[in-house]
């Protein structure tokens, strides 16, 4: 049996390389500006992804497609097992509001990434402040079907 880790792999490289990487991200956050990008990336298999890119280019996976998010969907898992829980907010807003687009480009990997978005939950929740700040009332929803 996989464990989590290897789940998030078999999902993350599905979609690699991302079309569009964290650094686009960025700019695109900063409306096409490359002034705060200085920070080259080059993420072809899941395991090119740094901390050091990861934390250089913080709240950009706000702006990346689900194609892109399921790409760093395995730093993510891996994060969370070093007890930095790089964004977990970001991936879940994503998710709650594209659940649909997820399920459709998952087609036959449903359930492994129904284990892989409940195990981001969990951890996501573990932590007291979150309680009272978000629901994601469809991952919810979504993880008790």
């Amino acid at each position: 049996m996989l464990n989590i880790s290897e789940i998030a792999y078999n999902i993350s490289i599905l979609f690699s390389p991302p079309e569009y990487n964290i650094r686009d991200g960025r700019i695109a956050d900063n409306w096409g500006g490359t002034s705060m990008c200085e920070l080259e990336v080059n993420h072809i298999k899941p395991e090119d992804v740094s901390s050091e890119e990861m934390n250089y280019y913080g709240g950009a996976l706000t702006f990346l497609g689900a194609k892109e998010n399921l790409f760093y969907l395995y730093y993510i898992v891996s994060s969370i097992k070093t007890n930095s829980q790089y964004n977990l907010d970001e991936l879940l807003s994503n998710v709650e509001n594209h659940l649909e687009e997820y399920l459709e480009l998952l087609n036959t990997n449903k359930s492994h990434f129904k284990v892989v978005i409940s195990h981001i939950y969990e951890n996501f929740f573990s932590e007291e402040e979150n309680k009272d700040v978000y629901s994601f009332p469809n991952i919810k929803q979504y993880i008790h079907s």
